[in-house]
Parts: structure tokens; C-alpha cells; sequence
């Protein structure tokens, strides 16, 4: 593979101190183009875009420094090494080249040596600047992979991989404001599975673990991508199902409980363990969560007193 070359734009109107630096470069490996006066160098440099741009200051038309200051404000050439060799050698021509963008000033006659050592330099500096972003760009992309990983993590369950209460609470006041914004309308559910602690003492607590993820995995299967399902606590879960009227909700509910019935969970019997449900629509049971809530876990404790496996709605 061949090694690739640092281009160089020499821009200077006497052709023997072109032919010179570019015979010169090229024997110290650089890639060398030319420009004759100051809008054909702007023209090359925008074509070509050179990783490095040596000027002289006193050329007709566009003198070093416009050249100079185009070159900084062209997107190509913006970061192009800028260097002035010129017989304009004053501190205040320096310091004005210096001021309108150039990375190094030569006064003339320069050693072509240094020119190149310098040029060489430079580009080195470039070459470890980009190498650097490069890095750092690599590194914020990692650190935002890590942080929605990090946020996923922080709104789900550990043990279902649910939503977890304080996602859903969340969700859920962003649907109050919507749907009050909107005149638009939900349902929410709080389910409690039956005699679940007998389940816990007769098969052990991690038996009890499985049955809740294979519950919450039975109960996400039947909800639409648009319905959110989340642990509450135990064995509780919510639901929260957007653009859905209570009537509608009722029959969700009722399809929950009846999936839940045709559920085989190993080693228990069949149609077991059932659920209690308390239902509520917004708005005709609340405004807020509190109301919504307080009215759903009434209905929920309705449904345990009345011997369970009931959906009852506020």
C-alpha cells in the first residue's frame, strides 16, 4: 500500500520561488500543488483542500492575508496548516498574519529545512488534534450508549423487566396532562394476584419469582405497544391503557383475566393463580392520580372481599 503524502499549496506570484519550494517539498515527501496569485489560490485550496497552505503576503489581486482570512472561513480549508513566507517581515506584518488566522510566519529568504521541519510540525500537532477528537467523540458515543442503557435500567423492574412504579407514575401524569389538554381519555388498572402467598410458601420465594415473570410476560403478550404495564410492588401491577374508554377498558380487562385463566404456570394447578383488578376511567373517576388511584384500590379490595378473581371498576 502506498503511504499517502501531505498535500501543500505553495501560492506565490514569482514562479522561480514556486519551482523551488516545490522541488524542494517534494524531496521531503510532501504532495505540492501551486497558485500564481491570491484568488487562484482561494480557487485551488477549495478544490483540493490542502492539509497546508504556504503564502506569500504581496500578490496581485487578493494579497496573503484576504487569502488567509477566505481560507478560515471556507469550511474545506478552515483547518488547513496556514504558513506565510514573505519578505513583508515587520513585527506588525507578523503580528497581523497571525491575527487573521496563520498557524506560522517565515520571512524570505527562508530555509527551505525549516520550512519543511515546520510545515512537518504542524501537521503533527493536526494529526495528534484529530487523533484526540476522534477518541473523544468515540468516548461521548460510548457514554451515551452507557446512559440510555443506564436509564432503561433505572425505569425498569429487576425482576420482570417491567416499568417500574416510579416510570409509570411518571407516564402516567404526562397522560393526565395530555388527555386534559386534549379532551381525550384512559384507563387504568391496578391488578393483585390471588393467594399469591401461599404460592411463596408452598413452592418457596424463588418459584414465587418465576410465576411473577412468567405473569408479567403473559400480561405484556396481550397489551397493545401503545399500553403500559408496569410492577407496582409484590404482586400488584398497573396498566394504563391511552385512548381508551372505560367501557373498552372493562373488555381489556376481562380478555387479561381470561388469558390469565388459559395460562398453564408449571406445577400449579390449571387456571391458577388468578387475579383481582380494580378498573378506572379518565376523566369520570378523577383528574388527578391520587383520585384515580384511590378509586381503583378500592375497587381492587372490593374484588378481593367478594371472593376474588373479579374485575370490578370504580
Amino acid at each position: 500500500m502506498l503511504k499517502e503524502l501531505p498535500s501543500v499549496l505553495v501560492a506565490d506570484d514569482d514562479p522561480s520561488i514556486r519551482k523551488m519550494l516545490k522541488t524542494f517539498l517534494e524531496l521531503e515527501e510532501f504532495q505540492v500543488s501551486e497558485a500564481a496569485d491570491g484568488e487562484e489560490a482561494v480557487s485551488a485550496a477549495v478544490e483540493k483542500s490542502p492539509q497546508a497552505v504556504v503564502l506569500d503576503v504581496m500578490m496581485p489581486g487578493l494579497n496573503g492575508y484576504e487569502v488567509c482570512r477566505k481560507l478560515r472561513e471556507h469550511e474545506k480549508t478552515r483547518n488547513s496548516v496556514i504558513v506565510f513566507l514573505s519578505v513583508a517581515g515587520k513585527l506588525d506584518s507578523r503580528i497581523q498574519g497571525f491575527e487573521i488566522g496563520a498557524d506560522d510566519y517565515l520571512c524570505k529568504p527562508a530555509d527551505p529545512l525549516e520550512l519543511a521541519a515546520r510545515l512537518k510540525a504542524h501537521l503533527r500537532r493536526n494529526s495528534i488534534q484529530k487523533e484526540k477528537e476522534a477518541m473523544l467523540e468515540k468516548l461521548a458515543e460510548k457514554l451515551a450508549v452507557m446512559n440510555q442503557r443506564l436509564q432503561v435500567e433505572a425505569a425498569a423492574d429487576s425482576l420482570t423487566k417491567l416499568y417500574n412504579r416510579r416510570y409509570f407514575l411518571k407516564r402516567i401524569e404526562e397522560e393526565i396532562r395530555r388527555s386534559s389538554r386534549y379532551s381525550r381519555f384512559f384507563c387504568f388498572l391496578i391488578l393483585d394476584l390471588d393467594r399469591f402467598k401461599e404460592i411463596n410458601d408452598q413452592y418457596g420465594h424463588p418459584f414465587g419469582d418465576f410465576v411473577l415473570k412468567e405473569f408479567a410476560a403473559m400480561l405484556q403478550g396481550q397489551l397493545r405497544g401503545a399500553d403500559l404495564i408496569s410492577r407496582w410492588g409484590g404482586e400488584e401491577f398497573a396498566v394504563l391503557l391511552p385512548e381508551t374508554p372505560l367501557a373498552e377498558g372493562k373488555t381489556v380487562a376481562e380478555r387479561l383475566k381470561q388469558a390469565c385463566s388459559a395460562f398453564s404456570f408449571p406445577h400449579l394447578p390449571p387456571g391458577k393463580p388468578t387475579f383481582s383488578a380494580g378498573i378506572v376511567g379518565f376523566p369520570e373517576h378523577g383528574s388527578s392520580f391520587n383520585q384515580l388511584y384511590e378509586t381503583a384500590d378500592k375497587a381492587l379490595y372490593e374484588a378481593k372481599t367478594r371472593g376474588r378473581n373479579l374485575i370490578l371498576a370504580g
